[in-house]
């Protein structure tokens, strides 16, 4: 049994957030989604005490930080959406301008791309609820989206 817990492998991300700041942001990645995560995809994670953003993870790594970080809470992508030719671009870009990686993220990613507490959840008039294919936080959301026509993504994040 100890020999499972020992295989266990622990991954940290580092996140690029759309803000104007000069370095990424360290965060775990749950045991869960191991096996999801890559490089390129966009990803949930908790900025400061209650503010909910998507970033883009830009390296994967198992050396353990020095300090404590945060999880991250979900993928949003089951594919990387930017490679490594475009972040390599966006790096030119960002020293060829004088500005911050984040600020370059946030000019070249369509605003359908983006992530944060103000973004608000609705379902489609086109939906049909098929609670066979949820799981059981999926089906929560259905629920309230249900009874509530738009959501804000914080909201959703707090009923996690």
């Amino acid at each position: 049994m100890t020999q499972l817990t020992s295989d266990r492998i622990t991954l940290f991300a580092e996140v690029l957030l759309p803000i104007p700041v000069p370095s990424t942001f360290t965060y775990r990645v749950p045991f869960v989604l191991n096996d999801q995560v890559r490089v390129g995809q966009r990803a949930v994670v908790q900025f400061g005490k209650t503010k909910i953003m998507s970033g883009l993870i830009v390296s994967l790594t198992e050396k353990v930080p020095s300090v404590e970080v945060k999880f991250l809470m979900d993928l949003l992508d089951d594919q990387p959406l930017v490679n490594d030719k475009q972040l390599k671009f966006w790096d030119w870009v960002k020293t060829y301008y004088m500005c911050h990686l984040g600020e370059v993220m946030q000019a070249a990613l369509p605003s359908a791309l983006k992530l944060s507490s103000e973004t608000t959840v609705a379902l489609s008039p086109d939906y049909v609820l098929d609670s066979v294919t949820l799981n059981d936080f999926e089906y929560l959301i259905v629920e309230a989206l249900q009874i509530k026509p738009k959501i804000a993504i914080s909201e959703v994040s707090s009923a996690r």
